[in-house]
């Protein structure tokens, strides 16, 4: 993390940084962060806010397990939200 650390997350966080680096040239991507609950995923995604920041505006959405059922709720969700920077 930019005001910490996380530990044994070089391989994603390699990735969050390539994805956005692409992203900075124009080229379009995603990325999806899976593990099972308690492993960092909320960590990393912490980080890559940070990375992304200076660049990008960043939406925050959460997708709920009863929402699984609504074609792109979270896309929708996303558009309600404003910009976090």
């Amino acid at each position: 993390m930019l005001g910490g650390q996380l530990w044994e997350r070089d391989g994603v966080v390699g990735a969050v940084v390539a994805t956005l680096d692409k992203a900075r040239t124009g080229a379009g991507s995603a990325l999806f962060i899976v593990s099972e609950a308690g492993l960092g995923k909320t960590s990393v995604l912490e980080e890559a806010k940070l990375l992304a920041a200076p660049d990008f505006e960043v939406s925050v959405g959460c997708g709920e397990e009863m929402e699984r059922a609504v074609p792109f709720g979270l896309a929708i969700q996303l558009g309600a939200c404003q910009p976090v920077r």
